[in-house]
């Protein structure tokens, strides 16, 4: 049943605490989202990215205007996820330092919402 709900319910449904909506959400989107930022950055760290998508998106769908399409939404998510990674490489690489390697961990900030990041970066590997 939830296959066939459009984005902006299955939205709504997240934002009214059900999680298992979200899992519909990222496996409906999980490839796509693969695919673009496999295009922006090193494949290395393509998945870690797509992670990072998804966690942004989760934290921010409050924000989302059910009036545009989820897709190109999540879409400007990711890629400000992939600027986001070329900055701090840029930084790193600038200044001999390593980039963070775990961003997910500090933007996710209770417990239930690093299960859900742990659980979202499972189904993207």
């Amino acid at each position: 049943m939830a296959k066939e709900e459009s984005d902006a319910v299955l939205v709504a449904r997240v934002t009214a605490g059900d999680v298992e909506a979200f899992e519909v959400v990222v496996e409906r989107h999980a490839e796509r989202v693969r695919r673009l930022v496999s295009r922006n950055v090193p494949r290395s760290v393509a998945a870690e990215v797509a992670h990072e998508t998804f966690v942004a998106a989760y934290l921010s769908l409050g924000g989302y205007a059910a009036t545009h399409p989820f897709e190109h939404w999540l879409t400007r998510i990711a890629l400000r996820c992939c600027a986001d990674y070329w900055r701090a490489h840029s930084r790193s690489v600038r200044d001999e330092r390593p980039a963070r390697s775990e961003p997910s961990a500090e933007i996710a900030t209770t417990k239930d919402d690093r299960e859900l990041c742990e659980w979202a970066l499972g189904l993207l590997e």
